[in-house]
């Protein structure tokens, strides 16, 4: 990664403003990242649909999404979403007469942001994770030191 970083370069106020080298090297990764995901962005619009389906094989999309995600993916209310499930727009299909929507993930992977979405996504299942982790440690230790 070292030399990745290498090869950002850091204009002269910014070399002032942060002193160590780790603060350098911190600055240097959002530089990249905020390039990289400019790059992402340009990449995304430029693909079709059978290489983003091809692609999202990676990130591990769900069949499913409920109507939260659909809402953020589309820019529509979570109420126009449920509408749209309703009236056979979005394919989907209902857990009872009054419960959740699971709407099929697939019909939204054209839409420009699709690749951004399931990546946010996925950084967040991971994050979830971690922090079921980290909970499951601590009630580990709470337990043992009950036990003492």
């Amino acid at each position: 990664m070292s030399h990745v970083l290498d090869q950002v370069q850091l204009e002269e106020k910014e070399k002032q403003m942060v002193k160590s080298e780790a603060a350098r090297a911190y600055l240097k990764m959002l530089k990249l990242k905020q390039e990289l995901d400019k790059e992402i962005e340009l990449y995304s619009q430029r693909l079709d649909k059978v290489e983003i389906q091809s692609i999202s094989e990676y990130f591990n999309v769900p069949k499913y999404l409920n109507v939260r995600e659909v809402a953020a993916l589309t820019g529509k209310s979570q109420q126009i979403v449920r509408r749209h499930c309703a009236n056979k727009k979005y394919k989907g299909y209902q857990t009872s007469e009054n419960g959740t929507w699971h709407v099929e993930t697939e019909q939204f992977s054209d839409l420009p942001n699709f690749m951004e979405f399931i990546t946010k996504r996925q950084e967040k299942f991971e994050r979830t994770k971690e922090v079921a982790r980290l909970t499951k440690e601590m009630i580990n230790e709470e337990i043992a030191d009950e036990e003492i």
